[in-house]
C-alpha cells in the first residue's frame, strides 16, 4: 500500500532580489474640453421635439402663441451662469429669443418679421459657463 501524505513540507523563502530601476515617466497628454452643453434640442412649430438632449420630454405650448416653455431634467447651480442660444428654423423671416422663468425652466419665444408672436421651429442650445 502507498502512503499518502496529508502535507507537504516547504523549504524556508530565499531572500528577496534587489529592486530595479524606475522606468522613464512617459510624457502627459492634453487636457480634453469640457463639455458645457447641458441641453440641446430641435423643436416642431407645433412644440413637439424633434430631437433633444438634456430637456424634460414635455413642452409647454398653446397653439399660435409663440411661446414654448422647456424644462432642463437636471437642476443648474446656477441660472445666472447660463447661456441660451436659440435659432430659428423657418425659410421666413422672423426671430426667436430665450429668457429663463426659473432654476430650470426657460421660455422661447419666436415672431415673424412683424414681431408677432408666430409659432415657428426652432433649435436652442443650453451651456452652463460654470463648467
Amino acid at each position: 500500500m502507498s502512503e499518502i501524505k496529508a502535507h507537504s513540507e516547504h523549504g524556508e523563502h530565499g531572500e528577496h532580489g534587489e529592486h530595479g530601476e524606475h522606468g522613464e515617466h512617459g510624457e502627459h497628454g492634453e487636457h480634453g474640453e469640457r463639455n458645457a452643453i447641458i441641453a440641446a434640442a430641435r423643436l416642431n412649430p407645433n412644440g413637439t421635439f424633434v430631437a433633444q438632449r438634456g430637456f424634460n420630454t414635455t413642452i409647454g405650448h398653446v397653439p399660435g402663441s409663440g411661446e414654448y416653455v422647456f424644462t432642463l431634467a437636471k437642476p443648474v447651480a446656477d441660472i445666472d451662469h447660463l447661456a441660451i442660444e436659440v435659432t430659428q428654423v423657418s425659410a421666413a423671416a422672423g426671430q426667436a429669443t430665450a429668457r429663463g422663468t426659473s432654476g430650470t425652466t426657460f421660455a422661447v419665444d419666436t415672431f415673424d418679421a412683424a414681431g408677432v408672436p408666430t409659432d415657428r421651429g426652432f433649435m436652442v442650445t443650453v451651456v452652463d459657463l460654470n463648467t
